[in-house]
């Protein structure tokens, strides 16, 4: 009686472990899912926003990776912009279409408040 137990929770375990499949390939067929690093040119300030980081990345799998947070990057962005002065918000719109970088600061300090933000004062 006793090695019939032994032999039915070793089965049983065994069982178990072939119904959960294996994790690892469950996680690489969600990576694997193909994802176009190809982006749209930005129309707002918070899509240039996140454009110009994603222009500096090298690596694929930081780009997809970049590109499936994207929405919600935007979306939290558009969040702050709405409790922002309407007046600030058009000025830093104004700023989309120079490309990232120094001419991107230059631009917002150009139109941008009196007192500039940390994030885009010079050095």
């Amino acid at each position: 009686m006793r090695y019939w137990r032994i032999g039915s929770l070793i089965f049983l375990t065994f069982f178990l472990f072939s119904c959960m499949g294996d994790p690892r390939r469950e996680g690489a067929s969600k990576a694997s899912e193909p994802v176009n690093l190809n982006v749209p040119a930005p129309t707002t300030y918070c899509e240039k926003t996140w454009s110009c980081s994603y222009e500096n990345l090298v690596q694929d799998e930081a780009r997809r990776a970049m590109v499936q947070k994207r929405k919600a990057f935007v979306t939290a962005c558009e969040d702050a912009l709405r409790r922002m002065p309407a007046d600030l918000v058009k000025k830093y719109e104004s700023c989309t279409r120079v490309s990232c970088g120094d001419e991107l600061r230059s631009c917002l300090l150009q139109k941008g408040p009196e007192q500039a933000p940390a994030a885009v004062k010079p050095e």
